[in-house]
């Protein structure tokens, strides 16, 4: 008889999760072995039934840390889930834990972005902590709300550590567009809470743009990307993400050498302790709650597999493969520490710690990912260099770009010549547009082949790196690298959706420049041109 081929090592849940049999201290071993009786063929394939259906029914209440993150390396080792399985619980509920741990969630645009940073700041208590940093803030109404929401934050007794860059580049930047900018009102606000509000004026280069909401009665959050705070970038195309989750959070923290202050709790005194504030009635504690609460302490304390470090993926070795990704979100990050006067000059890297670039060429040269497509903001000779890499290889590359960006034009035009020209002799196929509005994203989705014998589909690069020189070795940048399945299923669309808005750009021509100096793009018959002088300029100023 032909029986159907079985994955060893692994045991079979109709719902919730899949566990590998091999994983030590996984919910398996918490259940004792169900004993046959004699004499009762299918006794024995009931209770492993029974015991199947009480694990499916602990991992369904359990939102311990541990047992998620057991359930994410066993995914990450082979068992993938469609965006609408059912298996993957939901866990977004404030109030259920500080392990609880929610899928990201991907914000599109300026107005989605405001609307949930808005709500992190309404959503946190007294005790609470909020990490705030971004790169530009100009005047306009939707930054007056935040304002007004960290005002109210403040007054609840909630500890904020704001800071927003003020340093030779962005007043470079800020003078050239003619734009102001709202730190006195961020000062004000620190002057009128200085026992829970501090700014912090940030004169290292820091394009990170994220809000940390600590919060240690309840569960923190994180909202990063792309989007700078005010009303001028309401039209424009950028992403943001919101992780939830104390794991994740304690990892965005690390990657940036973040330290969350915490305000003192209220002393209680000896008498009312464990009784409840007059005319507040305590909570009915039910068998169903301390169920609950006890195989959350067991879960926790199985012991769990360590998973490699991450700083091995941050390592400055170009010519080391990175390792193989087991959370669905994770962070690489570029760290500036000072300011060089010198370097600033000869763009020479400030000192610091820079993983971006590292990680980035062996992103583009990993054999396994077939095609990338690419939106963004910015990009010089030192970004198209990276980008040629996987072009070189054989691999297709989909770019959009802004038509006309609020900086760095000449720049950005001269990238896509080059990237043009290196497409002609290489063996992957190069797609250039243009859009006609301000794109602000800095995304990176690379995809693997049907045919690979790798699994993971599509994985994501989102966050504030742009493809150019400085960022890479000057400006403190966040970036994650997402494998969550339905969230890049969407980034991808969105992307796509763009690019179909968007115009195929050509080169024009190359080699011995015009008469006037300058290079040409054609799209739909219209020249764009660009000067390289100004180009080269460009690129040394940003």
């Amino acid at each position: 008889m032909h029986h159907a081929p079985q994955r060893r090592g692994l045991v079979k849940f109709p719902s919730i999760f899949r566990f590998s049999s091999r994983h030590e201290g996984g919910l398996l071993h918490a259940l004792p072995k169900p004993k046959a009786r004699k004499g009762s063929a299918g006794c024995t394939n009931e209770r492993k039934h029974t015991a199947t259906v009480i694990c499916e029914r602990r991992v369904a209440a359990s939102t311990s840390a541990e047992v998620l993150n057991s359930a994410r390396t066993s995914m990450a080792a082979g068992i993938t889930s469609s965006p609408k399985d059912p298996r993957v619980p939901k866990l977004s509920t404030r109030g259920r834990g500080r392990s609880t741990s929610a899928r990201p969630q991907l914000l599109c645009g300026y107005h989605q972005t405001l609307a949930v940073l808005l709500n992190e700041l309404e959503q946190t208590v007294e005790g609470d902590t909020i990490v705030f940093s971004v790169y530009v803030l100009e005047p306009g109404e939707s930054t007056a709300r935040v304002l007004d929401a960290m005002r109210r934050a403040a007054e609840r007794g909630v500890v904020l550590d704001l800071s927003v860059d003020c340093s030779l580049v962005s007043a470079f930047t800020s003078w050239c567009e003619g734009t102001s900018s709202m730190v006195g009102d961020m000062v004000a606000l620190a002057e009128a809470f200085p026992a829970t509000v501090s700014f912090k004026r940030q004169t290292v280069p820091t394009h990170a743009k994220y809000i940390v909401c600590h919060r240690p009665g309840g569960t923190s959050s994180a909202v990063f990307g792309g989007v700078n705070i005010g009303d001028r970038f309401a039209s424009w195309k950028d992403f943001t993400i919101r992780v939830e989750g104390d794991a994740v959070v304690r990892a965005l923290a690390d990657s940036l050498s973040l330290t969350v202050a915490t305000a003192p709790r209220p002393a209680v005194s000896a008498g009312s302790a464990g009784r409840p504030p007059p005319g507040v009635v305590a909570p009915k504690v039910t068998r169903r709650m301390l169920d609950h609460k006890v195989h959350a302490v067991a879960a926790a304390c199985r012991p769990q597999r360590p998973s490699p470090p991450w700083s091995a993926l941050r390592s400055p070795l170009v010519t080391r493969p990175p390792p193989p990704l087991r959370e669905a979100v994770q962070f690489v990050t570029n760290r500036a520490e000072s300011v060089s006067l010198l370097s600033m000059l000869l763009n020479r890297p400030f000192a610091g710690k820079y993983d971006l670039e590292p990680f980035l060429r062996e992103f583009f040269l990993d054999a396994k990912f077939h095609k990338y497509t690419i939106a963004m903001a910015y990009m010089d000779s030192r970004g198209a260099a990276l980008v040629q890499l996987a072009l070189e290889r054989g691999a297709d590359v989909d770019l959009v770009m802004p038509l006309n960006p609020n900086v760095y034009q000449d720049c950005n035009r001269k990238a896509l010549s080059r990237l043009l020209r290196a497409s002609a002799g290489a063996s992957g196929r190069l797609r250039a547009h243009i859009h006609s509005e301000m794109i602000h994203a800095k995304v990176i989705l690379a995809q693997t082949s049907a045919r690979s014998s790798h699994r993971g589909g599509t994985t994501a690069v989102v966050g504030s790196c742009n493809l150019k020189t400085r960022s890479f070795t000057q400006f403190t940048e966040l970036n994650a690298v997402v494998c969550d399945v339905a969230l890049n299923q969407v980034l991808l669309g969105e992307v796509a959706e763009v690019m179909r808005e968007s115009r195929e750009v050509h080169l024009e021509h190359f080699g011995r420049a015009g008469a006037d100096g300058s290079m040409g793009l054609r799209t739909r018959g219209a020249l764009l041109p660009f000067w390289n002088l100004r180009a080269d300029v460009e690129e040394w100023l940003g």
